[in-house]
Protein backbone atom coordinates (compact mmCIF):
# COMPACT_ATOMS: atom_id res chain seq x y z
CA UNK A 1 0.00 0.00 0.00
CA UNK A 2 1.48 3.49 -0.89
CA UNK A 3 2.22 6.22 1.77
CA UNK A 4 -0.62 9.27 1.36
CA UNK A 5 2.15 12.08 0.50
CA UNK A 6 1.10 15.87 1.23
CA UNK A 7 -1.62 15.43 3.34
CA UNK A 8 -0.86 16.16 7.33
CA UNK A 9 -2.90 14.60 9.64
CA UNK A 10 -5.50 16.90 12.04
CA UNK A 11 -5.30 16.70 15.59
CA UNK A 12 -8.16 15.62 17.40
CA UNK A 13 -9.87 19.77 19.41
CA UNK A 14 -9.53 19.54 23.16
CA UNK A 15 -12.31 19.57 25.29
CA UNK A 16 -13.87 23.13 26.18
CA UNK A 17 -13.28 23.56 30.06
CA UNK A 18 -16.68 24.56 31.19
CA UNK A 19 -16.40 28.15 32.71
CA UNK A 20 -15.56 29.05 36.38
CA UNK A 21 -18.88 29.00 39.04
CA UNK A 22 -19.46 33.13 39.86
CA UNK A 23 -18.82 33.68 43.54
CA UNK A 24 -20.70 36.47 44.60
CA UNK A 25 -19.36 38.50 47.55
CA UNK A 26 -21.32 39.30 50.50
CA UNK A 27 -22.40 42.40 50.83
CA UNK A 28 -19.95 44.94 53.26
CA UNK A 29 -22.41 46.33 55.75
CA UNK A 30 -23.14 49.63 55.73
CA UNK A 31 -22.09 51.94 59.04
CA UNK A 32 -23.46 55.46 59.24
CA UNK A 33 -21.37 58.45 60.36
CA UNK A 34 -24.06 58.78 63.01
CA UNK A 35 -23.24 55.06 64.64
CA UNK A 36 -19.81 55.71 64.41
CA UNK A 37 -19.90 59.64 65.73
CA UNK A 38 -19.79 58.98 69.48
CA UNK A 39 -17.38 56.27 69.73
CA UNK A 40 -13.86 56.87 71.70
CA UNK A 41 -11.12 56.79 69.77
CA UNK A 42 -7.90 55.93 70.93
CA UNK A 43 -5.58 58.64 71.14
CA UNK A 44 -2.68 57.81 68.64
CA UNK A 45 0.94 57.72 69.54
CA UNK A 46 4.20 57.97 68.37
CA UNK A 47 7.54 56.75 70.38
CA UNK A 48 8.13 60.12 71.84
CA UNK A 49 4.44 61.25 72.08
CA UNK A 50 2.95 58.54 74.80
CA UNK A 51 2.42 58.94 78.47
CA UNK A 52 5.66 59.09 80.74
CA UNK A 53 6.07 56.52 83.02
CA UNK A 54 5.22 59.01 85.70
CA UNK A 55 1.56 59.42 83.81
CA UNK A 56 0.85 55.31 83.68
CA UNK A 57 1.68 54.65 87.21
CA UNK A 58 -0.76 58.00 88.36
CA UNK A 59 -3.18 55.96 86.48
CA UNK A 60 -2.21 53.04 87.90
CA UNK A 61 -2.54 54.12 91.19
CA UNK A 62 -5.98 55.58 90.86
CA UNK A 63 -7.34 52.12 89.70
CA UNK A 64 -5.73 50.41 92.20
CA UNK A 65 -7.73 52.63 94.64
CA UNK A 66 -10.67 52.74 93.03
CA UNK A 67 -10.95 48.90 91.99
CA UNK A 68 -8.48 47.25 93.72
CA UNK A 69 -5.41 45.39 92.42
CA UNK A 70 -7.35 42.95 90.37
CA UNK A 71 -8.20 46.14 88.28
CA UNK A 72 -4.35 47.25 87.42
CA UNK A 73 -4.72 45.40 84.04
CA UNK A 74 -2.80 47.07 80.91
CA UNK A 75 -5.96 47.44 79.13
CA UNK A 76 -8.03 48.85 81.96
CA UNK A 77 -5.18 51.68 82.48
CA UNK A 78 -4.85 52.04 78.79
CA UNK A 79 -8.82 53.21 78.72
CA UNK A 80 -8.27 55.85 81.44
CA UNK A 81 -5.56 57.47 79.58
CA UNK A 82 -7.37 57.39 76.06
CA UNK A 83 -4.61 55.30 74.13
CA UNK A 84 -4.21 51.58 72.89
CA UNK A 85 -1.82 49.33 74.84
CA UNK A 86 0.79 49.23 72.57
CA UNK A 87 2.21 52.79 74.36
CA UNK A 88 2.45 50.74 77.86
CA UNK A 89 5.40 48.87 75.87
CA UNK A 90 7.30 51.56 75.31
CA UNK A 91 7.78 52.83 78.83
CA UNK A 92 7.21 49.15 80.97
CA UNK A 93 8.74 45.43 80.40
CA UNK A 94 5.41 44.27 80.94
CA UNK A 95 2.80 44.11 83.99
CA UNK A 96 4.60 43.08 86.50
CA UNK A 97 7.21 46.22 85.93
CA UNK A 98 4.28 48.76 86.44
CA UNK A 99 3.64 46.91 89.87
CA UNK A 100 6.75 47.30 91.09
CA UNK A 101 6.76 50.61 90.06
CA UNK A 102 3.76 51.03 91.89
CA UNK A 103 4.82 49.79 94.92
CA UNK A 104 8.13 51.99 94.70
CA UNK A 105 5.61 55.25 94.55
CA UNK A 106 3.81 54.11 97.78
CA UNK A 107 7.13 54.00 99.60
CA UNK A 108 8.38 57.60 98.20
CA UNK A 109 5.18 59.07 99.23
CA UNK A 110 2.91 57.79 101.62
CA UNK A 111 5.72 55.72 103.88
CA UNK A 112 8.20 58.80 103.19
CA UNK A 113 6.21 61.32 104.26
CA UNK A 114 5.72 59.60 107.66
CA UNK A 115 9.21 59.05 108.03
CA UNK A 116 10.64 62.74 107.04
CA UNK A 117 8.18 64.31 109.76
CA UNK A 118 9.31 61.63 112.24
CA UNK A 119 13.35 62.13 111.88
CA UNK A 120 12.82 65.88 111.41
CA UNK A 121 14.85 68.41 113.11
CA UNK A 122 13.27 69.97 116.14
CA UNK A 123 11.88 68.68 119.98
CA UNK A 124 10.04 65.27 120.07
CA UNK A 125 6.92 66.73 120.62
CA UNK A 126 7.68 69.16 117.81
CA UNK A 127 8.24 66.03 115.42
CA UNK A 128 5.39 64.37 116.76
CA UNK A 129 3.61 67.74 115.64
CA UNK A 130 4.65 67.19 112.06
CA UNK A 131 3.35 63.51 112.27
CA UNK A 132 0.26 64.70 113.28
CA UNK A 133 0.09 67.24 110.11
CA UNK A 134 1.27 64.79 107.65
CA UNK A 135 -1.74 62.74 108.51
CA UNK A 136 -4.10 65.33 108.41
CA UNK A 137 -3.62 67.77 106.10
CA UNK A 138 -3.42 64.22 103.45
CA UNK A 139 -0.93 65.92 101.10
CA UNK A 140 1.42 63.58 100.74
CA UNK A 141 0.00 61.00 103.01
CA UNK A 142 -3.06 59.68 101.22
CA UNK A 143 -4.74 57.09 103.43
CA UNK A 144 -7.07 55.28 100.32
CA UNK A 145 -4.15 54.81 98.74
CA UNK A 146 -2.40 53.26 101.92
CA UNK A 147 -5.35 50.99 102.65
CA UNK A 148 -5.59 50.08 98.70
CA UNK A 149 -2.10 48.80 99.40
CA UNK A 150 -2.67 47.22 102.45
CA UNK A 151 -5.37 45.39 100.61
CA UNK A 152 -2.75 44.34 97.96
CA UNK A 153 -0.40 42.72 100.44
CA UNK A 154 -2.91 40.29 101.63
CA UNK A 155 -2.87 38.40 97.86
CA UNK A 156 0.90 39.49 97.46
CA UNK A 157 4.06 38.11 98.94
CA UNK A 158 6.00 41.02 97.23
CA UNK A 159 3.33 44.02 98.45
CA UNK A 160 3.35 42.34 102.19
CA UNK A 161 7.05 42.50 102.46
CA UNK A 162 7.07 46.03 101.63
CA UNK A 163 4.39 46.57 103.37
CA UNK A 164 5.89 44.87 106.79
CA UNK A 165 9.03 46.65 106.20
CA UNK A 166 7.61 50.06 106.38
CA UNK A 167 5.47 49.46 109.26
CA UNK A 168 8.52 48.16 111.41
CA UNK A 169 10.08 51.11 110.30
CA UNK A 170 7.94 53.80 111.45
CA UNK A 171 7.31 51.88 114.78
CA UNK A 172 10.89 52.08 115.19
CA UNK A 173 11.35 55.32 114.23
CA UNK A 174 8.33 56.31 116.49
CA UNK A 175 9.74 54.20 119.32
CA UNK A 176 13.16 56.08 119.03
CA UNK A 177 10.76 59.65 119.33
CA UNK A 178 9.70 58.22 122.69
CA UNK A 179 13.53 56.98 123.56
CA UNK A 180 14.48 61.09 123.12
CA UNK A 181 11.57 62.31 125.26
CA UNK A 182 13.04 60.40 128.32
CA UNK A 183 10.83 57.28 128.30
CA UNK A 184 13.06 53.73 128.74
CA UNK A 185 12.77 51.52 125.23
CA UNK A 186 10.22 49.00 126.40
CA UNK A 187 7.22 52.15 127.28
CA UNK A 188 8.69 53.40 124.35
CA UNK A 189 7.78 50.98 121.65
CA UNK A 190 4.40 50.36 123.40
CA UNK A 191 3.80 53.86 122.89
CA UNK A 192 4.78 53.68 119.34
CA UNK A 193 2.57 50.75 118.77
CA UNK A 194 -0.40 52.33 120.53
CA UNK A 195 0.03 55.49 118.07
CA UNK A 196 0.49 53.90 115.15
CA UNK A 197 -1.95 51.06 115.56
CA UNK A 198 -4.39 53.58 116.18
CA UNK A 199 -3.75 55.57 113.04
CA UNK A 200 -4.08 52.28 110.99
CA UNK A 201 -7.67 51.20 112.93
CA UNK A 202 -8.62 54.93 112.18
CA UNK A 203 -8.47 54.81 108.33
CA UNK A 204 -9.44 51.14 108.56
CA UNK A 205 -12.76 51.81 109.84
CA UNK A 206 -12.87 54.80 107.37
CA UNK A 207 -13.95 57.15 110.47
CA UNK A 208 -15.66 60.18 109.19
CA UNK A 209 -14.45 63.93 110.46
CA UNK A 210 -13.83 67.33 108.94
CA UNK A 211 -9.94 67.94 108.74
CA UNK A 212 -10.52 71.44 110.21
CA UNK A 213 -12.28 69.01 113.35
CA UNK A 214 -9.32 66.80 113.42
CA UNK A 215 -6.89 70.22 113.68
CA UNK A 216 -9.43 71.61 116.68
CA UNK A 217 -8.81 68.47 118.50
CA UNK A 218 -5.11 67.15 117.88
CA UNK A 219 -3.70 68.44 120.76
CA UNK A 220 -5.84 66.17 122.86
CA UNK A 221 -4.76 63.14 121.17
CA UNK A 222 -1.21 64.53 121.48
CA UNK A 223 -1.50 65.03 125.11
CA UNK A 224 -3.17 61.31 125.10
CA UNK A 225 -0.99 59.52 123.26
CA UNK A 226 2.79 61.30 123.76
CA UNK A 227 1.96 61.99 127.53
CA UNK A 228 4.76 64.62 126.64
CA UNK A 229 5.71 67.26 129.77
CA UNK A 230 3.25 70.78 129.68
CA UNK A 231 6.30 72.93 128.90
CA UNK A 232 7.02 70.44 125.59
CA UNK A 233 2.69 70.69 125.01
CA UNK A 234 2.25 74.35 125.40
CA UNK A 235 4.70 75.45 122.65
CA UNK A 236 2.83 72.64 120.01
CA UNK A 237 -0.63 72.90 120.86
CA UNK A 238 -0.51 76.92 120.20
CA UNK A 239 1.68 75.38 116.82
CA UNK A 240 -1.84 73.19 116.25
CA UNK A 241 -3.66 75.96 117.09
CA UNK A 242 -2.10 78.57 114.23
CA UNK A 243 -2.04 76.18 111.96
CA UNK A 244 -5.59 74.81 112.52
CA UNK A 245 -7.10 78.67 112.24
CA UNK A 246 -5.07 79.07 109.05
CA UNK A 247 -6.66 75.80 107.66
CA UNK A 248 -10.31 76.97 108.76
CA UNK A 249 -9.58 80.13 106.70
CA UNK A 250 -8.45 78.54 103.42
CA UNK A 251 -9.97 75.30 103.26
CA UNK A 252 -13.94 74.15 103.01
CA UNK A 253 -15.40 73.05 106.60
CA UNK A 254 -16.22 70.09 104.94
CA UNK A 255 -13.09 69.11 103.68
CA UNK A 256 -12.17 65.93 104.80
Amino acid sequence: MLPIIGIKRQRPAAAAKPPAPVVKQPAKASVSKAATRGAAKPRPYARGATFSREEWVAAARQVLIDEGVAGVKVRRIAQRLGVTRGGFYWRFSGPAGLLDELLENWRATNAASSLAAIRSEGTPAERFGRLLFAWIDEERFDPKYDMAVREWARTSRKADLAVRRYDDELVDALAQLFVDASYDRDESLIRARIVYYHQIGYYALRVKQTRVNRYQVAHLYLRILTGFPGEQFAALKEAIRQVSSRRSATRPAADD
